[in-house]
């Protein structure tokens, strides 16, 4: 498939027939809201600022605990499970969406549907959660640029997140003089995921001073970008090799490093990771160092899934990069 896109406009009208038939004040009302949601985060109360200006309340609290989704007849359906947190610890919740949100339940009971405006927001931003940005539970949260599933990971050095230290720690940089800092963040357009993906970060991370847009481009066009330096933020995927390597992405004239980062004490420790005998405690050595010092910013691992029909195959051992992996030890069940 060489990809592509189609728009379509259904029942057009001209301006004579939207002042007749269309809903009065939603351009308004939606700018209106557009504007309170940029301004949200520096509410003394977020949440009561959130629920007060869209006129709506909270069903749920919780945590994305999976994502099933499918596609048919070109419609994107699924179903989002919650864990809940914080004063709904305990009990869950489930949004259904055909492309967009369109029943909620919580403990197994319908709470909300259609025409009501289903919404997923971030806790912390309050920035829209859009059923093409979530990641499907294919995915690990990871502060430093080594698998979460590695042993080599040293999960008590990960820092928790909270949105005022991210505020705070802004503020004492210098980002909060009052004058509007524009900044860039590039992405590859032909990965609709990603664009959603790119759009979710840029609107979390317009702090204070700090507006974030984000620049889709095409492939060749975002890597001559990257090559040339042309961009303040950029959002990509790297496949790293089996031992963890990451000097072409922090290392002096890294293949992969962009931003022209250069610092002996980290391609010291890196050099120490990839020659130690004891590559734990320099894996810790090195994590520490870029909590402080590293020039990226480690989102996730993706986690890739096998989908099979229910009984057809025992035996499965696929591998990140051959799906056949072992087949000659797969039992293939023909008969239903």
């Amino acid at each position: 498939s060489c990809g592509g896109s189609v728009s379509v406009s259904l029942y057009p009208m001209d301006g004579a027939q939207m002042k007749q038939y269309g809903v009065h004040g939603i351009v308004t009302r939606s700018q209106q809201l557009g504007a309170a949601i940029r301004t949200v985060k520096t509410a003394e109360d977020p949440e009561a600022h959130f629920l007060s200006f869209t006129e709506g309340y909270k069903l749920f609290k919780g945590k994305i605990a999976d994502v099933l989704r499918e596609t048919r007849a070109g419609f994107n359906f699924g179903r989002v499970v919650l864990e809940g947190i914080g004063e709904c610890k305990g009990r869950s919740a489930a949004v259904e969406f055909q492309n967009e949100n369109l029943t909620a339940e919580v403990d197994g009971k319908i709470v909300a549907t259609v025409p009501d405006l289903i919404c997923l927001v971030d806790t912390e931003t309050f920035s829209p959660v859009t059923t093409d940005a979530l990641l499907s539970g294919n995915a690990l949260a990871a502060a430093f640029p080594i698998s979460p599933l590695s042993a080599l990971y040293p999960e008590d050095l990960a820092p928790s997140y909270r949105y005022e230290d991210a505020v705070e720690a802004l503020a004492d940089a210098g980002g909060d003089t009052g004058q509007r800092q524009a900044l860039t963040l590039l992405v590859n357009e032909e990965n609709s995921f990603r664009v959603a993906c790119a759009s979710f970060i840029a609107e979390s991370l317009s702090l204070l001073d700090w507006q974030i847009t984000v620049e889709a481009l095409p492939w060749e066009a975002y890597l001559a970008a990257l090559a040339a330096g042309e961009f303040d933020l950029y959002y990509g995927e790297v496949r790293l090799t089996a031992d963890w390597d990451i000097a072409d992405l922090v290392g002096s004239g890294g293949s992969l490093n962009y931003g022209g980062y250069a610092n002996v004490v980290t391609d010291a420790l890196l050099q120490a990771f990839t020659s130690s005998t004891d590559r734990s405690y320099a894996a810790r050595q090195l994590c520490a160092h870029l909590l402080g010092t590293t020039p990226i910013a480690p989102v996730c691992f993706q986690q890739d899934t096998l989908l099979t029909h229910e009984g057809v195959a025992q035996g499965m051992s696929p591998t990140a990069t051959s799906v056949f992996f072992g087949l000659e030890n797969w039992t293939i069940h023909l008969e239903p």
